[in-house]
């Protein structure tokens, strides 16, 4: 028996190298077993398992574990045990066998998988590492693609891209996955354009490959050693992806290269006719490009033509009309998802931001506290309450909204709207508070003009006025074509009573934007104020002309007028404009008033007097109001004391009615 010991274990190895379980088994029986040393007796263990064997496979192998301290036998069990579903004790075995021995790197790489398979992924990466640390660098490019998977499973694409830039560092090693997955971590870091060039390499790649009979699985197992399985997985995330051309139109797409995505979508439709999403994503670049009549003739193709959901349609030409401001077309088509599915947060979400678009903002809240019920959990969706309350005037309730969504998620935007609503509620320190917040969340947003113009408005109303001029003037120096910016500082300089400054912001934010023309009349406030009333009126009656439906255009108009040496029948004429517009404009009143006194119209005086006592203090006592006209001078006794009678006269009626 001794003698064909060898004999035997020569046969059952060759039998073994070429794949045939069966007829290496009856070699390795004829063999006397106990005379095998601890390698053979696994091999042997393996070949039971190949032939089926398995409960015979694992006994052998847990003798041996039980006589000797063996690595190579806790990893032969392993993977015979990972096989048969029994993963938690493969693992053990596993640890064991590193423990023994921990040098071989696919003990590591093994581990790692599986670990990555259990989506334990910080584990698999830690595996991982230790494996690309011993394996020969002829072989070591699959693992550090599988270590990169980790990386980007884990969200940490900082390292996951510079493992992939590894993996394609190897020369003559690369494969399409490769460059695809580089590309969705560049993506993924916002950095499209290196996203796009690193996908339009796989994509070649792919196109190149389909030239070849096998599509490139010889090319995969040569270059990576990646075998049948692995490159049926990568061949699957091709189709998924219609040879990554879908992601490439996606990323030129987002580079508002809208011509290169549309050509890359229609060179996949060429191989991919029957793929529904790629027209789908071509009516979202048309959308996204203002190819609106495309876009919709794209969609009505695929509802006549296509077996399209029509669910997924309607939400299609949502996005459509929302696109275009057609809110009024979109709400119909939601109201229709929202029936088919009232407990989908995205339609409650749409619905509500295109009932506040539309101003019909007890509809908006509606559908924000049924999104709220569904999903109360999502910062966003107070974000969009708050918006919601804001447009109500609400500005309390809209900072209590930001405050939850703060609370939540602690973020620079956040910060920034709820300042905006404690400055409208008169919250100046808390609004303060908020913006340096945001600052200290995120730095660069002290970089922006946007920052310290609201900055300088809310210490415009603390009464800091000098903080405030130089907030604006940081505002101006780094966007200085925005009119706003010199508006505001203008205002604080005439505040000051600096009206040289004031006029000459007032000159130069118009020359930066001539579509601004509040700078008209602020200018023409400014040169009221220095006497130089005929240019006032000029500008005044240019703001006028430009803002024909404006009540305060016109009182402006006649308040300089009536400044003005014989215009005083302009001035009337202005303001009966404005009174025309809005007739409550209580201050009108009072200037015509003056203007019937100076032409002894002494009843039409004392008219104009008693509407500018209704007008102007609707919430005050008659005592208050007559308080009020006694203030009043250059009229005579006899007016006041008309005025009075008819103050009284309307207050009381007035009380009457209530």
């Amino acid at each position: 028996m001794k003698l064909f010991n060898g004999y035997y274990i020569k046969k059952g190895r060759q039998y073994i190298k070429e794949g045939n379980f069966a007829k290496a088994l009856q070699y390795y029986e004829k063999v006397d077993y106990g005379k095998l040393d601890t390698a053979e007796k696994i091999r042997v263990a393996e070949v039971y398992h190949e032939c089926g064997r398995t409960e015979h496979a694992l006994s052998l192998l847990g003798d041996i574990i039980g006589r000797v301290s063996s690595d190579q036998a806790h990893e032969r069990r392993a993977h015979i045990l990972q096989e048969i579903g029994r993963e938690e004790e493969a693992m053990r075995d596993l640890d064991e066998a590193i423990r023994l021995n921990p040098e071989p790197y696919m003990y590591w790489y093994t581990r790692g998988i599986w670990r990555k398979d259990f989506q334990d992924y910080e584990a698999a990466a830690a595996d991982l590492e230790e494996c690309v640390k011993r394996e020969p660098e002829d072989s070591v490019v699959s693992s550090y693609y599988e270590l990169g998977m980790c990386y980007w499973r884990m969200e940490d694409y900082g390292r996951a891209e510079q493992t992939f830039r590894k993996v394609l560092s190897y020369p003559d090693r690369d494969i399409p996955i490769f460059h695809y997955r580089l590309g969705k971590t560049l993506e993924n870091l916002g950095r499209l354009e290196e996203a796009a060039a690193s996908m339009r390499k796989a994509v070649d790649q792919v196109i190149e490959w389909e030239y070849i009979s096998d599509k490139g699985q010889r090319l995969v197992l040569t270059r990576t050693g990646y075998g049948a399985g692995a490159f049926r997985i990568f061949m699957e995330e091709a189709e998924r992806t219609c040879g990554f051309r879908k992601d490439l139109a996606g990323l030129y797409a987002g580079l508002k290269r809208y011509g290169e995505a549309l050509e890359e979508i229609n060179r996949a439709l060429e191989t991919y006719p029957d793929n529904d999403g790629l027209y789908l994503q071509r009516v979202a670049v048309y959308r996204s490009s203002g190819r609106w009549e495309d876009a919709e003739r794209e969609l009505d193709v695929l509802e006549k033509e296509r077996d399209v959901e029509e669910r997924v349609l309607w939400m299609e030409r949502v996005l459509l009309y929302r696109a275009q401001n057609r809110d009024s077309e979109a709400v119909p088509l939601l109201h229709k998802l929202y029936e088919q599915d009232s407990g989908n947060p995205i339609v409650c979400y749409w619905l509500a931001d295109a009932y506040l678009d539309l101003g019909q903002t007890g509809k908006a809240l509606e559908f924000n506290k049924r999104l709220l019920e569904l999903e109360d959990n999502d910062p966003l969706n107070e974000q969009q309450r708050g918006l919601i309350l804001e447009e109500t005037g609400a500005y309390g309730q809209a900072a209590s909204a930001y405050g939850r969504a703060i609370a939540m998620q602690d973020r620079a935007d956040f910060r920034m709207k709820r300042s905006y609503a404690y400055f409208m509620d008169s919250r100046f320190d808390e609004a303060l508070m908020d913006l340096h917040h945001a600052a200290e969340l995120e730095p660069g947003i002290s970089e922006g003009a946007g920052y310290h113009h609201a900055m300088g408005r809310v210490l415009e109303e603390m009464g800091h006025l000098d903080m405030a001029i130089a907030s604006f003037t940081k505002a101006i120096d780094i966007q200085p074509e925005h009119a706003a910016y010199y508006e505001s500082r203008a205002k604080c300089y005439l505040t000051l009573r600096e009206l040289e400054k004031a006029e000459l912001d007032c000159i130069v934010g118009y020359d930066k934007d001539a579509s601004y023309t509040d700078l008209i009349s602020l200018r023409g406030n400014v040169l009221y104020l220095k006497k130089e009333y005929a240019e006032s009126r000029n500008l005044a009656s240019q703001f006028s002309r430009l803002h024909p439906d404006s009540p305060s255009a016109f009182f402006n108009l006649g308040l300089v007028c009536f400044k003005l040496e014989g215009e005083e029948d302009a001035a009337r004429n202005a303001f009966d404009q404005a009174l025309a517009l809005d007739p409550s404009y209580g201050a009108c009143y009072i200037y015509k008033a003056y203007l019937d006194y100076g032409r002894l119209d002494f009843r039409e005086a004392i008219e104009n007097l008693a509407n500018w006592s209704l007008f102007t203090f609707p919430e005050l006592s008659l005592e208050e109001r007559l308080e009020h006209l006694e203030e009043l001078d250059g009229l005579n006794e006899t007016v006041l004391e008309g005025a009075a009678r008819r103050i009284t006269e309307l207050y009381q009626g007035h009380v009457y009615l209530s």
